[in-house]
């Protein structure tokens, strides 16, 4: 997880037929598409506001010019590899777009009324968003899944042709080589997304998106988006728990391998390719954690709620059986039984909190608790209301927890991760079931020739030296063009 400054890079390479004339097409036709929707809003706003009359039409006038422009540019040119249906739905984009164009001319010389001059250009962008369709992309969509526990709890899909790079900076995808948020949504049915148990947002992705020919790659490769790309050769070392101590004899892996532990990966067996150099030796990459056992926190602020509830009609206020609570309205210890944790001690006494919306008890009313929705002014239908009590508190280890934390410390640079066997869940820190753990070394490389690609060349056993890419089957049909793609994600949680 991306928590500190260093953000991961996912590279992946893989085979397509090369249909950069379909896809620069599409692009093109949806930045027209985009453009009009954005115009026509403009002027569909202004006209909701009232605005005056020659400033819609002002407006308007300016999304016609626009828009004939756009459709006056020339498609992209079809290269010599097509097929009839790429001939065929080019002559209809260009016939098409070009009794558009004439239309919008006609209208803007004719035009009289603001409302059917808005329902015309209306009709175009339903025309444009029909020639947006491309029935020949081969490359399939990028799916991003958020996987908790094992489970696919969330995802986003984004078309291939939305990041895909292009020489022509208008036939580039509107994601490509750039930041954007994306909003994952649960895996379920269409009808059933609209249901309350799916309305909230699983999580919110920052990407940077990029996919594109492997010569175009190097564009990015060292001038990425505010940062540097680094590339590190990785190994992974292993050990195991045979009493008395940790051990790498009579292991089901190699000492070094990769993360899956299948593949033999000693340090020895990296040597850079043709144009990179190491840049520093072999270092720990301790694995990043939010946050450590002991917390990094100096002060706390301890907070409890008090409620009170009373029935319809009356006036008067009284304690129930959940008296205390905590911010959820799950039951908690009453203020004056909170225990100061060891190795803290309290700096204040219990307070009200007014620094809420509250009266001026510090209380806040509802219906019911369970429907949240809180407010400072009460109502005869308020049946219970609560107030938060605070207490800050402070660090003051003592000389055995100083030591613990010392101990902890020591273990995080060593890096390694444990866990009771090879297929469970790592953690960061040795538990007295653990039998198993790994660490992560890295090389960082550097280059002095921006064209040679970042593949290690790996020694084996039997001295064949093996590219760090694997070999897959030609399953090609005839008449198709291999081309290697390069999709480069660079992600950041929120």
């Amino acid at each position: 997880m991306p928590w500190g400054e260093t953000k991961p890079c996912i590279m992946l390479i893989s085979h397509w037929e090369d249909n950069t004339h379909r896809i620069d097409t599409l692009n093109f036709i949806l930045k027209i598409v985009e453009n009009l929707e954005v115009n026509l809003t403009d002027v569909k706003l202004s006209m909701r506001a009232e605005a005056p009359i020659e400033e819609s039409a002002r407006k308007l006038m300016y999304l016609l010019d626009d828009l004939i422009e756009d459709l006056d540019s020339e498609l992209p040119p079809l290269p010599t590899h097509t097929t009839d249906l790429d001939q065929k739905m080019y002559r209809l984009r260009t016939d098409d777009m070009q009794t558009i164009s004439e239309e919008a001319k006609q209208l803007k010389e004719d035009a009289v009324d603001l409302g059917s001059a808005v329902e015309e250009v209306e009709t175009y962008l339903h025309r444009l968003n029909g020639l947006a369709i491309e029935p020949q992309n081969s490359i399939p969509d990028l799916i991003v899944w958020m996987l908790v526990g094992g489970r696919r709890e969330a995802y986003i899909r984004i078309p291939s042709h939305q990041i895909m790079h292009s020489d022509q900076t208008e036939y580039c995808g509107k994601y490509c080589g750039s930041v954007s948020t994306f909003l994952l949504k649960k895996p379920c049915l269409e009808e059933k997304r609209n249901t309350k148990s799916n309305w909230f947002l699983p999580a919110k992705l920052q990407l940077y998106l990029w996919m594109g020919f492997d010569d175009a790659a190097k564009k990015i490769q060292h001038k990425p988006y505010n940062g540097e790309i680094s590339v590190f050769a990785e190994t992974y070392e292993n050990q195991i728990f045979v009493p008395p101590s940790w051990t790498t004899k009579m292991m089901s892996r190699p000492r070094f391998s990769d993360v899956t532990g299948k593949f033999k990966l000693p340090m020895e067996c990296f040597e850079t390719p043709s144009g990179w150099l190491w840049d520093d030796e072999w270092f720990i990459q301790p694995q990043i954690s939010p946050a450590s056992r002991q917390g990094t926190l100096t002060k706390y602020q301890e907070d409890v709620y008090e409620n009170q509830v009373r029935l319809p009609g009356g006036t008067q206020w009284n304690t129930y059986e959940l008296s205390w609570s905590n911010v959820t309205g799950d039951e908690a210890p009453s203020k004056d039984e909170t225990e100061c944790p060891p190795g803290w001690e309290w700096t204040d006494s219990w307070t009200i909190d007014f620094t809420r919306a509250v009266d001026e008890n510090g209380f806040e009313y509802c219906l019911d608790n369970t429907m949240q929705g809180f407010v400072p002014v009460e109502k005869t239908y308020h049946l219970q209301r609560r107030r938060r009590w605070v207490r800050v508190r402070k660090r003051n280890p003592d000389s055995k927890q100083i030591a613990s934390e010392e101990k902890y410390k020591e273990e995080a640079k060593e890096g390694w991760e444990y866990a009771r066997l090879w297929n469970s869940k790592f953690h960061a820190f040795g538990k007295k079931m653990d039998l198993v753990r790994r660490r992560m070394w890295l090389r960082k490389m550097v280059t002095n020739n921006p064209d040679v690609e970042p593949v290690f060349d790996l020694k084996t056993d039997d001295d064949q030296s093996s590219s760090g890419e694997a070999t897959e089957p030609d399953n090609r049909k005839p008449g198709q063009i291999p081309t290697r793609y390069s999709p480069r994600m660079y992600l950041t949680f929120r």
